[in-house]
């Protein structure tokens, strides 16, 4: 498949076990990613959590956001919410847990900017 989105870089799983080593997955309570792509980190934090034995279950309340609409229809035929389709101009009230993305390069600095105001009423944590 080409991809004409020179903002597109699907994440590698190597990658997705630094980014995310020091987040205990059963701590996530509501999970932002802001530049999906076709969804590989939020398909790990997925597979992840179904291998943790604990005494309740997990349930993972993920929300994904993704300008690209041929990236979209891959992540909504996954089964996940799309809730927008750029970061930059979501608004929510939903207090997030997590923000964990692999930013745009072109807009990066924007991106981060967003996500850390986002999480500045919540608390929540940044990767």
């Amino acid at each position: 498949m080409h991809w004409i989105n020179k903002d597109f870089y699907p994440t590698k799983d190597k990658t997705i076990e630094k980014l995310i080593s020091d987040i205990k997955i059963e701590e996530i309570t509501a999970l932002l990613e802001p530049s999906v792509g076709k969804a590989n980190i939020v398909d790990y934090i997925v597979e992840k959590s179904k291998n943790i034995r604990s005494y309740r279950k997990i349930t993972l309340d993920i929300d994904c956001i993704e300008i690209d609409p041929n990236l979209r229809y891959i992540v909504q035929g996954k089964g996940y919410r799309v809730v927008h389709d750029d970061f930059l101009t979501y608004h929510t009230m939903k207090a997030y847990s997590h923000i964990i993305a692999n930013f745009p390069f072109s807009d990066g600095d924007k991106h981060l900017k967003k996500s850390l105001d986002m999480l500045e009423m919540s608390g929540g944590k940044l990767r």
